[in-house]
């Protein structure tokens, strides 16, 4: 049945599974005795939405009496509308947001190197020793102190900037009443 599918929903499957964690919504006791069983079997296959439209369109086409030799994805309702053109656009976007959130670490040592490289001086100099010096070696993220440490940092720098920025134009706004009287 994946076959039939197109190239782009076959994609976001993909990257679904290998990009993103997968989380469980526990639904009922029922299924999480389901879910736990299949789990202590080795099944750890969490399916996305696109995967659950699918099975349950299955599911009804089962009820229905149809044959799934012979089943299409014109067949599946769900699927069908699930695989058009702003609905994959829609979850594409999602997708972008769940990696995003995934792998949030990564996006931080981004935006610290930018930092780095936008405001270079001694200053900003912190961040390019905490993103290379420790944080890409530790085998897992950063513990939660270093995080805080990073975070009291920068905002203790967004201060001293904001401080500096007052006093400068503080200084020109009284030179120039100084010199009008």
């Amino acid at each position: 049945m994946s076959k039939q599918l197109n190239f782009f929903a076959r994609l976001l499957i993909l990257c679904k599974h290998n990009l993103t964690e997968q989380i469980i919504f526990i639904k009922s006791e029922r299924f999480l005795r389901k879910t736990s069983s299949q789990m202590q079997q080795g099944k750890t296959h969490i399916y996305s939405k696109f995967e659950r439209k699918m099975l349950s369109d299955i599911r009804d086409c089962r009820i229905e009496g149809k044959d799934m030799k012979e089943l299409k994805i014109s067949d599946l309702k769900r699927t069908r509308e699930t695989c058009k053109f702003w609905a994959m656009t829609e979850q594409y976007f999602h997708l972008v947001l769940e990696i995003m959130s995934t792998h949030s670490d990564f996006v931080c040592y981004l935006f610290m190197i930018i930092s780095m490289m936008k405001n270079a001086g001694l200053i900003s100099l912190v961040y390019p020793f905490f993103v290379f010096g420790y944080a890409l070696m530790e085998d897992i993220n950063p513990r939660k102190k270093i995080w805080y440490a990073i975070m009291i940092y920068t905002e203790a720098l967004i201060l001293v900037k904001f401080l500096y920025q007052l006093s400068f134009w503080e200084a020109i706004f009284w030179d120039t009443q100084i010199d009008n009287f």
